[in-house]
């Protein structure tokens, strides 16, 4: 979780880190495993999660979704 940058740079500095913004990314990954989604759409702000949804499913043998991202409007 802390190759997040945000999340690092935060770490570092000894800026807390809400247990809603870590488990976040963890549980839309899971998302991904549960609907054994093929492709997923999100705003580039979002890619952290997205992909923390390929990683999810590699782990648990599944193929690993395609990930999209837009701009934010």
């Amino acid at each position: 979780m802390l190759e997040r940058d945000d999340f690092e740079k935060r770490y570092e500095a000894g800026t807390p880190i809400s247990i809603v913004e870590f488990l976040y990314p963890l549980l839309q990954g899971y998302d991904s495993v549960a609907l054994e989604a093929d492709v997923e759409l999100g705003g580039a702000d979002q890619l952290f999660n997205l992909l923390m949804g390929r990683q999810f499913q590699k782990a648990y043998g599944q193929t690993e979704q395609i990930v999209m991202t837009m701009p934010l409007l």
